[in-house]
This record gives C-alpha cells, sequence and structure tokens, in this order.
C-alpha cells in the first residue's frame, strides 16, 4: 500500500472540523470539548497499511479517549504542551518529550490544559503484547527515563519530525524497531508482581529473546543452542519461558510469524513471494 499523507490545512475551512473527528477516528480515538462541540487543530496523517499510521497532531486544549476498539496501541509522543493521562487506578502529568505507550481498547483519557503538538504512531499489538509476556504490566504506560527510553523517545521524535518524506516502508521498520524499544523499557523499568520474572530473569529473557531473534531464519533452531550461546542452563531457559506462560516453540513461532506479517504489508518485500518470506524466516514449508 503506498502511503498517503493527508492535512487537514489543506482542506476547505467548512470541512475541516468534521475531518479532525474522521481522521482521529483512524487512530481509534474521539476528541471533546466542554465549551464547543467539537475540537480545533491541524492533522498531517500517513498511513503505511491496514494497521500502521503516523499522525502529527496540533491542537487547542482538549480530551483524547480510545474508541473502545481493539485496533492495536498507540505510541505517543508530546512535543509541546502539557496533559494529564487518568487512568483506573493510575494517573500521570505529561509534558514536553513525554512517551504514552497506550491501548486503543483499555480504559483512559488524554486531557490537554494547553495547545499542543504530540507525534503518534499506531502498531500492531501483537509483538508488544508477545514480548511483555505475563508481565504483569497494563498498559497505558508512560515511559521513564531509562536509556532504552530515551533511545524510543529519539526514535519516535525524528520519525514524526520527517513524516512527510517518510514512506510506508519506513514506517514499517520503525513500527518494528520502537515496539522492540518499548517493551525493553517497559520490562526494564516496571516491577513484576510476585509469581512471574523476577528482575534477574527479566533480565535474562532479554537477553534469550535478542538471540532468538538474530536467528530466527534458522529453521533447527533450538533451545539448547540459544541456552549454551547466552550460558544457561537449558533447564533454567526454559524456566524463563514457562514464566510467561509459554514454551520456547510457541515463542519463537509467534516471533516468525511477526516478521512474516511485517514484511508482508512491506512494500520492499512485495516482488517476493509468500514462500520465499516464510522461508526467510525460518519455516521450511
Amino acid at each position: 500500500m503506498v502511503a498517503a499523507l493527508r492535512s487537514i490545512d489543506h482542506l476547505p475551512l467548512e470541512h475541516r472540523d468534521k475531518a479532525w473527528l474522521d481522521w482521529f477516528e483512524e487512530l481509534s480515538l474521539s476528541a471533546t470539548v466542554d465549551d464547543q462541540p467539537i475540537p480545533r487543530g491541524t492533522m498531517h496523517l500517513r498511513a503505511a497499511n491496514a494497521t500502521t499510521r503516523l499522525a502529527d497532531v496540533s491542537g487547542t486544549p482538549q480530551r483524547i479517549v480510545p474508541m473502545g476498539r481493539d485496533h492495536g496501541i498507540l505510541f505517543a509522543l508530546i512535543v509541546a504542551g502539557r496533559g494529564r493521562l487518568v487512568a483506573p487506578h493510575q494517573a500521570f502529568d505529561l509534558a514536553d518529550g513525554d512517551v504514552m505507550v497506550l491501548g486503543t481498547a483499555d480504559d483512559w483519557s488524554l486531557t490537554f490544559r494547553s495547545d499542543f503538538r504530540a507525534f503518534i504512531l499506531q502498531a500492531a499489538a501483537g509483538p508488544l503484547e508477545a514480548r511483555l509476556g505475563r508481565s504483569g504490566i497494563r498498559l497505558p504506560k508512560v515511559l521513564g527515563s531509562t536509556v532504552v527510553a530515551a533511545v524510543a523517545k529519539s526514535g519516535l521524535r525524528t520519525l514524526g519530525s520527517n513524516l512527510e518524506t517518510s514512506g510506508a516502508a519506513d514506517l514499517t521498520a520503525a513500527e518494528v524497531a520502537l515496539t522492540e524499544l518499548v517493551a525493553s523499557a517497559l520490562l526494564g523499568e516496571v516491577r513484576e508482581p510476585a509469581g512471574s520474572l523476577t528482575g534477574v530473569q527479566t533480565a535474562h529473557f532479554r537477553r534469550v529473546a535478542a538471540t532468538i531473534d538474530a536467528r530466527l531464519s534458522d529453521p533447527d533452531l533450538a533451545l539448547a543452542l540459544i541456552a549454551r550461546l547466552e550460558g544457561l542452563s537449558v533447564r533454567y531457559a526454559q524456566k524463563l519461558f514457562e514464566g510467561r506462560g509459554e514454551s520456547f516453540s510457541e515463542y519463537v513461532r509467534q516471533q516468525r510469524l511477526e516478521h512474516c506479517r511485517i514484511d508482508l504489508a512491506d512494500p520492499n518485500h512485495a516482488h517476493e513471494s509468500v514462500a520465499a518470506i516464510g522461508q526467510r524466516w525460518g519455516f521450511r514449508d
């Protein structure tokens, strides 16, 4: 699919209000204000495929809420402005540079108290959920001040700043990279509840996951090899997956399927057959 760039700035004034809400709906969001029926703002939107979109949004004070549709997750960077993110049993005060991870089917509200600008990347939820496993991490979340979080913020800022020149392939690649960075940041920042992986086990699993990703193309990939490369016993490596409520083979299969999905949606691979893509990621048939 060719990435299409649209801007409310290019529409007649009488059509902008409706377009504002319609385009928010494409991100599975809605916006309201107390003293007027429709918020005001400008939006530049680029779509790479059915699950990946990038938006550069600027607006007046307003309240943004999810529409309750399970259409993936949103990585949102506040470029300018002040806001407050509220969800059941938690609330976050937000300022310039903060990055939120939001589920489109979750219960939350984001209220901007001043004029604002934000970059929003909509992505598939599956890869992040696979990375987080049964860690107990629940969205929405605001990334902290770790090094990995800083890299994720920088990546999203760069992507949003180059929206007009970014193509479908750029957005697809950015979705993969940001998902990995955000998952790593969340796992490193959040203390897991009792009964799930400990902090040390989480760090070990992140290493194991990176080693698996580097060898997904090997159809003979085995847990014994991964354990040996990471200096772990096979039993300990098995326990890492059991702590996430899955097996090694289930995890590998899901990661291979996800990489196939990404390549199938990437125009850079449009000339390749499904079989070729599957074989590249370790599927024999």
